[in-house]
């Protein structure tokens, strides 16, 4: 049988696998990201992927 794992148990999980950037030394946090691509047929399709996100390349995310 699988262990019953509480809220805190995944709380501490995920507190403890917490990188931090090497250029900037800040937290890195994932976000997702949804960018419309238009395939052969003239039809949009979303793809989405997980990104990595500190200070140093939230500027570079958000297209300024």
């Amino acid at each position: 049988m699988a262990k019953v794992q509480s809220f805190g148990d995944k709380v501490a999980k995920a507190h403890a696998k917490k990188t931090e950037c090497p250029v900037c030394g800040q937290v890195v946090t994932y976000v997702k990201v949804v960018a419309p691509t238009q395939t052969e047929a003239g039809n949009f399709r979303f793809r989405s992927r997980m990104q990595r996100l500190c200070k140093c390349t939230e500027a570079e995310l958000a297209g300024k």
